[in-house]
């Protein structure tokens, strides 16, 4: 999924995570600059000191990870820098220490070998997956994925052209909404099925990837409801303001319809009326929110690509972030799902991508256990949004993200890939 968070390199150690909004804390950006000038000194010394206090306030950031190791090893501390390196391999964080010049140091160092095959066993294909439907090559960068459960009618979202298609369950693939459906829509990303109104709601942001029909003149991020049957507009929520970049949509058990802002970052409710977005949950001292739901309890769960995943009590007024008895790492999780005591979560902001079964206390606010379902299969390329069906995480197995540039075009030596939808069994 496209995200307000962009990595930034400074270096071939140093990288920052940052929002449009600057959602980082005051605190963290503080720190965060005193480590580049620390850093740009060649004060690895003090960048050390600065990265750990880092990695303790954001243990779910990956280029933190990266940076503390990093630090250890221009502070001349190998032990430190192979210490971080075997916690992110057990967390499931993959480096490429052949490959990566900033552990070379360290190549001769006790244990490096093993550490570097323990890397290498992450990205060996684990699980299994079936395929439910494949196309033909097309450059759309597919991204949202839901099931009608009534119809048996699958629906994918394109980013790149602003469309839904509609695979019926016959097997007829067609167009169910065209870019020219609404002047306000631009690249579609989450999308859900709402059986009570008869409506598929979608959310619409512009990336730099849209290049449909209105790219140089529409700027607003905004809902849509679609009737279910014809695929014609019902309803137009744009949000008002810059900085906003919707990329979930969910119908919850009180049959509300919320969306998640990545850019503010803030969940919305739809009003009674299904005229527009009221603020639900405002995270302003979060990161950037990604894939939600709702408890059996009425909390909330929101994956925040950076910080981890957040557990929110509206009635109370209060939200954490979710505490892991294994230290696993919770960043870079776009799609979330609850699914009675577990979280399901589909992670590809680090490698391996993985899809991943959380297993949570009776409080709901530990995770006691994990499963990885599946990790970087073959027929994978980063994979994005998906729906709960029957018993199976039904998803974007190949959004090909990675094959096109910020504009919308193909990469160099890229090639457009298929929609491919897959689904893993979750029982």
């Amino acid at each position: 999924m496209w995200r307000t968070a962009a990595i930034i390199i400074f270096s071939c150690v140093l990288m920052l995570s940052a929002t449009a909004q600057e959602a980082a804390t005051r605190d963290f950006r503080t720190i965060w600059n005193e480590a580049v000038s620390a850093y740009r000194d060649g004060d690895y010394q003090n960048f050390l000191t600065t990265m750990i206090e880092l990695d303790e306030m954001r243990p779910h950031q990956r280029s933190v990870q990266h940076n503390v190791a990093a630090a250890h090893v221009l502070a001349d501390d190998a032990e430190g820098a192979m210490f971080k390196l075997e916690e992110l391999a057990r967390r499931g964080i993959y480096a490429d220490l052949g490959a990566d010049s900033d552990f070379a140091p360290l190549a001769d160092e006790p244990g490096f070998s093993s550490l570097r095959s323990s890397m290498q066993s992450l990205v060996e294909p684990m699980g299994e997956s079936n395929v439910v439907l494949e196309t033909e090559p097309l450059a759309v960068l597919p991204e949202g994925v839901v099931v009608d459960e009534e119809s048996g009618d699958l629906f994918v979202s394109s980013v790149r052209l602003g469309k839904i298609w509609r695979y019926r369950d016959g097997g007829e693939f067609e167009e169910f909404v065209g870019s020219l459906a609404h002047p306000g829509l631009a690249g579609i990303l989450g999308m859900a099925v709402d059986n009570r109104r008869q409506l598929l709601w979608a959310v619409s942001s512009v990336p730099g990837q849209y290049i449909g029909e209105n790219a140089s003149s529409v700027q607003t991020s905004a809902l849509f409801g679609f009737d279910l049957t014809t695929g014609s507009v019902q309803h137009y929520l744009p949000l008002a303001g810059e900085g906003h970049f919707l990329g979930e949509v969910i119908v919850g058990p009180d049959s509300g319809v919320y969306a998640s802002d990545s850019g503010t970052p803030v969940v919305y409710k739809v009003n009674d009326d299904l005229t527009e977005l009221e603020i639900y949950f405002d995270g302003h001292r979060y990161s950037n929110f990604q894939g939600f739901g709702f408890g059996n309890d009425g909390r909330l769960y929101i994956a925040d690509y950076i910080e981890g995943i957040i557990v929110a009590d509206i009635l109370a007024g209060t939200s954490d972030l979710l505490i892991t008895e294994s230290g696993a790492y919770l960043g870079g999780i776009d799609a979330l799902f609850v699914v009675g005591s577990r979280l399901i979560a589909i992670r590809n902001g680090s490698r391996p991508h993985r899809i991943t079964s959380y297993v949570l206390s009776e409080d709901g606010r530990t995770i006691v256990g994990e499963d990885v379902l599946a990790a970087n299969l073959p027929g994978w390329n980063e994979p994005t949004l998906g729906v709960v069906s029957n018993g199976q995480l039904i998803y974007n197995a190949a959004s090909g993200w990675p094959d096109f540039d910020e504009s919308g075009e193909l990469a160099d030596g890229a090639t457009a890939g298929p929609i491919r939808i897959m689904s893993v069994a979750l029982d």
